[in-house]
């Protein structure tokens, strides 16, 4: 990371800088100018893989959506909240999308460019965090890496020229209740026009009582869900 940021820096003084993971930014915006420096993140190790513990899961900023789709499967075998965020993230493009897209640059799409996601209301509802460093940073060591729940990160001012290291996903206990829905001119294939996701979780001291609950709408405005 503090290579690239490094990198980063000097490239920008000359014009500008377009950060590339996998195809996420390429498929969707036009293609680069060019005057435009594009680099590509795929050989950043600390933007690599999908680290499960026993409190989380932690997706690398360079980790596909496939990719956590896979992971996803094997927690859904534990745990049944999980099927559900599987089956949702089925439905985001096609399989070479989500063989090439990655989670990360979805999610900076969102907050960048107001892309109507079907992965961010998912993540916004399960409560996810962000680690992200600042590459407008002075000095590599300027450019620590913060940590700031999903919400706080697409809708606050965080820097224009965040780099996504990480999204954190907690792990959820048997007293949680995780659905989402959509809405779209094709069942696949297509971005959605309306889609939503509901999280509660019910306390364990008391049968039937909601001690938390999250509900975020998406993709029906030209904002962040």
């Amino acid at each position: 990371l503090a290579e690239l940021h490094s990198i980063f820096r000097s490239l920008r003084q000359d014009g500008k800088v377009r950060l590339v993971g996998h195809n996420t930014s390429v498929c969707w915006q036009e293609k680069a100018k060019e005057e435009e420096c594009v680099i590509s993140l795929e050989r950043v190790e600390e933007l690599a893989g999908i680290h499960v513990t026993e409190r989380a899961i932690r997706v690398g900023g360079q980790a596909t959506i496939s990719e956590l789709i896979s992971v996803i499967d094997k927690e859904a075998t534990k745990t049944a909240t999980y099927a559900a965020l599987s089956a949702h993230l089925r439905h985001t493009g096609s399989k070479q999308l989500r063989n090439e897209g990655t989670v990360a640059g979805n999610l900076m799409l969102v907050k960048t460019m107001a892309f109507p996601s079907d992965i961010a209301p998912l993540l916004l509802a399960w409560g996810c965090r962000i680690e992200y460093i600042d590459l407008d940073a002075p000095t590599p060591s300027a450019a620590q890496t913060q940590m700031v729940d999903l919400e706080a990160f697409l809708v606050a001012d965080a820097p224009k020229m965040a780099l996504i290291v990480a999204i954190v996903l907690d792990k959820q206990n048997e007293g949680a209740f995780f659905r989402s829905y959509r809405t779209a001119m094709r069942k696949h294939y297509a971005h959605a026009t309306a889609n939503a996701a509901f999280w509660c979780e019910f306390s364990p001291s008391s049968s039937g009582v909601v001690s938390a609950v999250r509900l975020v709408a998406g993709a029906g405005s030209d904002r962040p869900p």
